[in-house]
């Protein structure tokens, strides 16, 4: 999917993202404290609606977004009702695509293609409960490619499970090939990163030389990257491992720094997640030193897949480098988080570096935008 606009209030905690757009490249700039983080975790929220996952809390929302089937979406709703067992319960609810609209819920009822439905469960979306349906399908597939990468390798996606690097057995390997010598892509399988990555060089893909190149020029001390076989619980299985220069024996991955796992989880889901895929990457510069930031910072601006960035930062380096078109400046009045494009300030990066004048301008400084 490619998010377009969005809108959101979360009224559980009293606060309100006014209307912002996104580009192929977002890079969300302000003061601490002004709502960058709220911003992506409010995506989230969107995705376990989709996923069918039932919130604890009252809010609404407004996304536009062009699907993965190419059709303009609009997807909106109000949650709000709270029952005597403390549920939640959807007040409104419309979906729109390319401006027909084919759901319609309100408190009374719900209607599909302009035809009432039979009761439905009032706190799961109707886009979820449908979203076997033939033109809601994609919609639902377009936000399991939401992909949230917060500071940790370990952090819990829901779609392509844990992060953390781990064993695949054989039976999953084969599995896994079976399903390419089916003509499905690696990239559209449902399964852990580290799986996809150790399958990949197993086979021998063709994205694998560039993920070693990279990972290599990131961390000049290695040599290769591999898939092993060792002895786990239920047999064999397959494991990530590296190769230092000079040094004889291979590294599993496991031992390895957590900014090396992360930079090798990254770099592999450039290229291994499904075209589509959007991804929040929040305080994109923790725990990276600052060949690791210039190095992922390039491979996200010159990647040529139909990929989408959502990322917080606040390192001179990424800032600098990613053209201030893609910049939102985030500001804060009250419980209002507003977003606005950086042209209008008219930086000059002849005279000195774009960081450094965003970090004069009084709407950074302050977290609030001027009247």
């Amino acid at each position: 999917m490619k998010i377009i606009k969005f809108s959101f209030e979360d009224k559980q905690h009293n606060w309100r993202l006014d209307e912002m757009t996104f580009d192929k490249i977002t890079l969300l700039v302000g003061a601490s404290g002004v709502g960058k983080t709220l911003i992506l975790k409010a995506f989230e929220e969107l995705r376990f609606l989709a996923n069918g996952a039932p919130r604890n809390k009252a809010m609404c929302w407004r996304i536009e977004f062009e699907s993965i089937d190419q059709k303009y979406v609009v997807w909106e709703g109000e949650i709000g009702n709270k029952t005597e067992y403390n549920a939640y319960e959807f007040i409104s609810e419309k979906l729109y695509i390319n401006e027909q609209l084919l759901i319609d819920r309100n408190d009374n009822e719900i209607k599909f293609k302009g035809v009432t439905t039979v009761k439905l469960p009032r706190d799961r979306s109707v886009v979820a409960i449908l979203s076997q349906e033939e033109e809601v399908s994609p919609i639902c597939s377009g936000f399991l490619t939401i992909d949230f990468f917060s500071n940790a390798v370990t952090s819990t996606d829901q779609k392509y499970g844990s992060n953390i690097i781990k064993n695949i057995s054989q039976e999953e390997i084969d599995v896994l090939k079976r399903f390419i010598e089916k003509g499905y892509k690696l990239q559209d399988l449902t399964t852990t990163m580290s799986n996809k990555l150790i399958c990949a060089i197993l086979l021998n893909l063709d994205v694998i030389p560039h993920i070693k190149r990279k990972f290599i020029d990131i961390f000049p001390t290695v040599e290769d990257i591999g898939a092993l076989q060792v002895a786990g619980y239920a047999g064999y299985e397959f494991s990530l491992h590296i190769k230092e220069k000079n040094v004889d024996t291979w590294i599993p991955a496991e031992n390895i720094s957590s900014g090396m796992a992360r930079v090798l989880m990254q770099l592999s889901a450039l290229h291994l997640t499904p075209d589509g895929t959007v991804f929040l990457i929040d305080e994109f510069e923790n725990s990276l030193g600052a060949n690791c930031i210039r190095e992922l910072t390039k491979e996200i601006i010159t990647s040529q897949r139909n990929l989408q960035f959502i990322l917080t930062s606040h390192h001179p380096y990424i800032i600098d480098n990613v053209p201030f078109k893609y910049w939102k400046l985030v500001t804060r009045n009250g419980n209002v988080i507003q977003t606005q494009g950086v042209e209008k300030f008219h930086f000059e990066k002849s005279k000195h570096s774009s960081f450094m004048q965003l970090l004069q301008l009084e709407e950074y400084q302050t977290g609030q935008s001027n009247p």
